[in-house]
């Protein structure tokens, strides 16, 4: 019990640590044209950004309006190594920029492989179609 305890407070503590990633950043997110497989048409390039926060080493931005089409966030911890696996989520936009060509509106998700070093960031997207980001510290 008492060991229990102990550890449940270590992690609760190593959680509240700030982090040398803490602060503001700009982060830029974009995808080059996309041949949907089974002949599903062309999903065509974008580029877009946002302003995140990164506080005791948990990574947070999000553009667009929560519930609303076009809506996306990205989630997660960054280790002391600065290396990250970052949840993308939200609600896709306009129809030609969606992968499979799907209408407004439809939720998605996907995980970013993410290296930070110092001010600055990169990282891709794991799955069929790669975005790739930029992640710079203000």
């Amino acid at each position: 019990m008492i060991v229990a305890v102990l550890s449940v407070a270590l992690t609760i503590g190593a959680a509240a640590q700030s982090s040398s990633f803490d602060g503001n950043w700009w982060v830029t997110m974009g995808a080059q044209d996309y041949a949907n497989p089974n002949n599903r048409g062309l999903s065509h390039s974008f580029e877009f950004h946002f302003p995140a926060t990164v506080a005791h080493g948990v990574f947070h931005g999000e553009r667009g309006t929560r519930g609303e089409a076009s809506f996306y966030e990205l989630n997660g911890s960054i280790q002391p190594d600065g290396t990250a696996l970052l949840s993308a989520s939200g609600l896709t936009g306009k129809q030609e920029h969606n992968q499979g060509l799907v209408p407004p509106g439809v939720p998605y998700s996907y995980t970013v492989k993410v290296l930070f070093k110092g001010s600055q960031g990169t990282g891709n997207s794991i799955g069929a179609r790669v975005r790739t980001f930029h992640f710079t510290k203000k």
